[in-house]
């Protein structure tokens, strides 16, 4: 039987469990947490969209190709990646 779950779906569950994780774990911490996150909103903001991008760009496809495909193209794009940045 095949899962059909829409990737933006994924993406989004993902980063709630993400988030609800960071912030149990850090509970001590969120006073200081938010001072830095506003301190720093501009860097978060791009630090969270380009995350949403990579994730969204490994599980896009899985919707079209077969993961084995998919883990070659990134694994392909990797090295490339890093010598063009």
């Amino acid at each position: 039987m095949e899962a059909k779950i829409e990737p933006e779906l994924l993406c989004f569950a993902i980063f709630v469990i993400s988030a609800l994780f960071f912030l149990l774990y850090n509970v001590k911490n969120l006073p200081a947490l938010y001072q830095k996150v506003i301190s720093n909103s501009r860097t978060v903001l791009f630090v969270n969209v380009t995350t949403f991008l990579c994730w969204y760009g490994v599980i896009y496809p899985l919707k079209y190709i077969e993961p084995a495909i998919v883990a070659a193209i990134i694994l392909a794009a990797l090295p490339i990646a890093t010598l063009a940045g």
